[in-house]
């Protein structure tokens, strides 16, 4: 949108991919062993995660809009980790 600056959208688009690299190297350092007792964890790394994605759909602009995750899809989230984790 025409409210957010190229140099903010470009601030933020940097953060984004390193939010994306520390999310990487989480998933990789995570201990198998531990994941049932990591689930809570688990279930907040990837609503945050769906968050990110969001924000990246939104064309990284945070100023004029939530890139927020309805009840609903954060609930289904949550199921989804339970049931089958990533």
């Amino acid at each position: 949108s025409a409210s957010i600056s190229p140099k903010m959208r470009a601030l933020i688009e940097f953060e984004c991919r390193r939010a994306r690299d520390y999310y990487a190297r989480a998933l990789a350092a995570r201990p198998v062993a531990d994941r049932k007792r990591l689930v809570a964890s688990e279930i907040m790394r990837a609503v945050y995660f769906e968050t990110l994605r969001r924000i990246e759909r939104r064309n990284y602009d945070v100023f004029t809009g939530r890139a927020r995750v309805p009840r609903p899809l954060q609930a289904a989230i949550a199921l989804r980790q339970l049931l089958w984790p990533s």
